[in-house]
């Protein structure tokens, strides 16, 4: 299908996109200070609305900086009540879209209360939560981070008539990769919502239909944005076969050495070098070092150089514990590849995180069989982003799903998450213990591991760990180990 057709198909070859700019985010105590609206006829701009309005109050110095609306433009230019008619005469019939479109129609709705007048009835779409169901690996999901994603103009950004444009094509592009999704996600999507009203519903229903018509299960477009695939392990082979070991790591850190050698923008740093030496020493006598690495001294480099030197000599894994998640990234995602192409070593890591983090697929079943009982409106719209998320990953790991926000929906994911008691009984059997089983069996193999505090220390509590028997470790942030470790043996009863 091409996409001339699929716009028509959806009733979306004409739509309006909007957007206001205000002296603030209360609508019962701000005012309009701008109106834009852009009419899109097959994804494309073809007749601009914009206005500039006297909101009747102080526009707030950070406004006005945000915004590039200062007072002396507003003054003598219409009030949003003279504006309103003209405005919906523009509209028409046509939907609407705008990003976080809720506000703007809050502001609308409220002018025409103040005005005696009724808001029209619109199919409204909303690109914020478009994308965060189905962009759900970007970090952020303002209108500047989307535009940016789909290479559109960002300058003069918060502007209404910038913004409204941008909308409109952020829009096509999200009707595409929605279009795009197999049916069999678009049909859970529009089974677990039937019971709610939200923005985009239509969108879901439409595209639903036509994909039945057209018997296309796998989407009525080919996705052009391609997700990205996170694993839970790493592994490298060594491309000679033969592995030689030097006797110390000072070997690779010398002149000639693979690390000096190969490592980008590698500088000797003697108290770096020491750090590796001693760490390594450590592993061997199997003692303690206790150790305070300063900014700029690149410790993960030390202390992992000598933790895989030790690994290959002995089969004795190296197990860093990390306090914060950025850590553990930057660790498994950049240091620990770059120093297997720098070594060129056979290496397998894993990142190990707490049960919590994962997904139980069986639960995942059982909220979107019943739905109607346990999901409320804004629970339906932001359990879609786990929805698409959960078709295209292997790990399971809620940390890439960046469109769910734990603070608005913790209680959704209380409903999803990986439960000691429910996900190792049969119930979970034809999932194959889901994600965490996975992950588990990957430690018994692993070189490094890399885990938090609060799961070092809950490992260690428990009769039967899942870490490797023996392990070398490295408490990297060590200074919080102790609030881990407090956290972790303190029980509270209400």
């Amino acid at each position: 299908m091409d996409k001339v057709t699929l716009l028509k198909d959806l009733q979306l070859s004409t739509y309006i996109a909007l957007d206001l700019e205000t002296t603030g985010l209360d609508p019962y105590r701000c005012g309009i200070t701008e109106v834009s609206a852009y009419r899109f006829e097959y994804g494309q701009p073809v007749e601009e609305f914009t206005t500039l309005i006297d909101p009747e109050r102080a526009i707030p110095k950070e406004i006005s900086e945000l915004t590039g609306i200062t007072p002396d433009m507003v003054f003598g230019k219409p009030k949003i009540n003279k504006v309103l008619s003209d405005l919906f005469d523009f509209i028409g019939n046509d939907p609407i879209v705008g990003q976080n479109i809720g506000f703007d129609i809050s502001f609308l709705e409220h002018a025409c209360r103040e005005s005696g007048k009724s808001f029209p009835e619109y199919i409204i779409y909303d690109t914020l939560t478009l994308a965060k169901t189905f962009l759900f690996f970007l970090h952020r999901f303002n209108l500047t981070a989307i535009s940016d994603y789909f290479g559109l103009e960002t300058e003069g950004a918060h502007r209404a008539s910038v913004d409204t444009l941008n909308t409109g094509h952020v829009f096509k592009e999200l009707i595409y990769e929605a279009a795009s999704t197999p049916l069999s996600i678009i049909q859970t999507i529009c089974d677990v919502s039937s019971h709610v009203e939200f923005y985009n519903k239509a969108l879901y229903n439409n595209i639903l239909q036509l994909g039945l018509s057209n018997k296309e299960v796998n989407g009525l477009l080919k996705s052009e944005i391609e997700k990205p695939v996170y694993k839970h392990f790493y592994s490298h082979k060594c491309s000679t076969n033969i592995e030689s070991m030097p006797n110390d790591t000072s070997e690779w850190f010398d002149d000639g050495g693979k690390i000096s050698q190969a490592w980008p923008s590698f500088e000797v740093r003697d108290s770096q070098v020491e750090l590796a030496t001693d760490t390594y020493k450590t592993f061997s006598e199997e003692s303690i070092l206790l150790a305070e690495a300063g900014t700029g001294l690149g410790k993960s480099l030390a202390y992992l150089s000598a933790g895989i030197l030790h690994s290959k000599k002995t089969n004795i894994p190296l197990v860093v514990s990390t306090y914060t998640k950025n850590l553990q990234e930057q660790l498994f995602t950049s240091d620990i590849p770059q120093l297997a192409n720098t070594l060129d070593v056979e290496m397998h890591a894993v990142i190990y995180k707490g049960r919590h983090n994962y997904i139980c697929l069986s639960r995942l079943e059982n909220v979107v069989s019943n739905s109607k009982n346990l999901l409320k409106v804004r629970d339906c719209v932001e359990f879609l982003a786990i929805i698409v998320w959960s078709y295209y990953t292997r790990t399971g790991d809620i940390s890439e799903c960046h469109g769910f926000k734990f603070g608005y929906s913790s209680r959704v994911w209380d409903l999803l998450k990986s439960e000691y008691g429910y996900c190792t009984t049969s119930r979970c059997k034809r999932f194959e213990g889901c994600y965490l089983n996975d992950v588990r069996k990957s430690l018994q193999k692993a070189n490094i591991i890399i885990v938090n505090h609060f799961l070092l220390c809950s490992e260690l509590l428990q009769e039967k760990s899942n870490l490797p028997e023996e392990f070398n470790y490295v408490i990297d942030e060590g200074h919080n180990l102790v609030a881990a470790a407090r956290d972790q043996l303190i029980s509270q009863i209400s």
